[in-house]
């Protein structure tokens, strides 16, 4: 067991997405109950993604890694350099981390107790044996794994844990609800058709076709009903498809503060696996997610209450789970089949027996 001593100092190293750094708040947040006068670092691998916890009250400073490159080589060298003259007594290595850069980034910043996970796709490629202490992984959503690293700290996870998300109000944000005559009574819905495009992220997507056809469905049934698509800026092959919709309001290429704030308006968010989703399920918004290619609906379900997660039940899904994390994606079939397997009606059906019930309270 690890003892912590008052202004001893922990880094969180958090080099993943949106969705994975979202699920470290509560971790954080139970850390600093624990320990409050422990300073807690966290190291990120871009600027836009401290924007989700920015407002945290448990995190005493962050750091910006921004990505590897031989480009900003020297600066991130630089970086790691201060980290490593600032002592740390502790690192946590946030899930999933199976690659080589994680446990180096890690060892480079020399804390005194480098604790991660012990993956199953153990060996010397991914430099995991650089970490001083290995907790096991389970069967379970990913929001759980995180609150494992910290059993060698002595800290248990409370019996009662929820996503959290702490944002200020976006001025532009509430403007942009003014412009388009939407009010508080307006029922809105917010769709997100697609993710990361990132390594494998792309293939977790949902046919664009069924998303119009799902779309067009909702019109159809509900006129009142305003809806919201959000598209990020690796999205431009999406927004040029939604465009053409007229019944639409596209959220593109916009500040993550702007998205939050209009996320947190929404009566009901249909999303694919994304950090779109789970900041939604961090707002505590009613969800339907679609769950496809790479993505392990164990690992992912759309946490909270009322939340629905449609999966396909073919023989080889999910291709990725706990036994190959880090491994690239590789599909048997020449199309994503278990994505291909979830019918438009199927979605319809399950969204409208969701949102008429929200409809009636």
């Amino acid at each position: 067991m690890i003892n912590l001593k008052s202004k001893d100092k922990i880094i969180i190293i958090a080099l993943q997405g949106i969705g994975n750094t979202l699920f470290l708040i509560p971790m954080i947040k139970t850390l600093k109950k624990k320990y409050p006068s422990v300073s807690i670092s966290i190291l990120l691998r871009k600027t836009f993604i401290k924007e989700v916890i920015d407002n945290s009250f448990f995190i005493d400073n962050y750091y910006i890694l921004e990505d590897f490159k031989f480009s900003n080589f020297f600066r991130a060298f630089k970086l790691l350099l201060k980290l490593r003259s600032l002592k740390f007594k502790v690192s946590l290595t946030a899930f999933p981390a199976n690659k080589y850069l994680f446990n180096l980034v890690s060892f480079f910043i020399g804390a005194t107790h480098r604790i991660a996970h012990k993956y199953k796709r153990f060996n010397f490629r991914n430099l995991n044996f650089l970490n001083t202490q290995l907790v096991p992984l389970k069967l379970q959503h990913d929001y759980f794994q995180n609150f494992n690293l910290l059993n060698p700290l002595k800290i248990s996870a409370p019996n009662k844990i929820q996503p959290e998300l702490w944002f200020k109000n976006n001025d532009e944000a509430s403007s942009f609800l003014k412009r388009h005559k939407i009010t508080k009574k307006t029922k809105l819905i917010g769709i997100h058709p697609g993710s990361s495009s990132q390594r494998a992220m792309k293939e977790k997507r949902w046919s664009s076709d069924k998303f119009e056809g799902l779309i067009q469905k909702i019109v159809d049934t509900y006129p009142s009903v305003k809806i919201l698509i959000f598209l990020g800026p690796d999205e431009s092959d999406l927004f040029e498809i939604f465009k053409k919709n007229k019944n639409l309001i596209i959220i593109f290429k916009k500040e993550l503060s702007f998205v939050i704030s209009l996320i947190s308006k929404m009566n009901f968010f249909i999303s694919n696996d994304s950090g779109l989703m789970n900041i939604a399920v961090a707002l505590r918004k009613k969800i339907l997610a679609i769950s496809g290619g790479p993505t392990d609906p164990i690992r992912t379900y759309p946490l909270g209450t009322g939340n629905s997660l449609v999966f396909s039940n073919i023989a080889c899904y999910p291709c990725r789970g706990l036994h190959n994390i880090g491994q690239k994606f590789h599909c048997i079939y020449s199309t994503r089949k278990c994505l291909e397997t979830i019918s438009l009606n199927l979605v319809w059906d399950i969204f409208r027996m969701h949102f008429q019930k929200g409809m009636s309270k």
